[in-house]
């Protein structure tokens, strides 16, 4: 979608084929009963990324998961197991070829193998901040945040593991 500009609302409908152990684990109506459906819902996490364009942890709310703009986008979701990936293998077996097609009848595909964040496919080392300065920030606030990645990045200076714990704790500063 980024790649090609397309916005939610120019998609007339998304395929995904995935590996039939994918397709059993992940591919069901999408009604809303709670985080973990949510989270194991192709329909959901499809629908929310092409609506949001992203899917983590601030997609995966009550208010998100009832939302009936989401629920209603969630039909344009089709998953389908595809033999063809099964053949890779068990360590190919979270691969997906994600087809999509616009209101204007163009079709766009594209195949990954293995997830982001993978052994096969592993983040950037800017990626790995970026995440780490979200999921920490929804805890800890903004200069404890900075000064554990700061001491992480130079464990080898760190003469005492208190400090370290004690950044990792929630609790405020004194």
């Amino acid at each position: 979608m980024t790649r090609n500009r397309l916005t939610a609302e120019m998609i007339d409908h998304i395929t995904i084929r995935a590996t039939t152990v994918t397709y059993h684990h992940t591919s069901w109506e999408y009604k809303p009963e709670g985080m973990t459906a949510a989270q194991m819902n192709m329909h959901y996490v499809v629908a929310v990324t092409a609506l949001e364009g992203e899917i983590f942890i601030d997609q995966f709310t009550e208010q998100k998961a009832a939302d009936p703009r989401i629920i209603e986008y969630t039909r344009k979701v089709e998953v389908i197991a595809d033999p063809e990936l099964d053949k890779l293998g068990p360590e190919f077996r979270h691969a997906v070829i994600a087809q999509l097609k616009t209101r204007e009848g163009q079709i766009l595909q594209e195949r990954v193998d293995t997830a982001k964040g993978s052994a096969r496919n592993p983040m950037s080392t800017d990626e790995v901040i970026e995440k780490y300065e979200t999921l920490a920030g929804k805890v800890l606030p903004p200069k404890r945040v900075a000064e554990l990645k700061e001491m992480v990045f130079h464990l080898e200076r760190v003469g005492n593991v208190q400090e370290l714990a004690r950044l990792l704790g929630a609790a405020p500063e004194a």
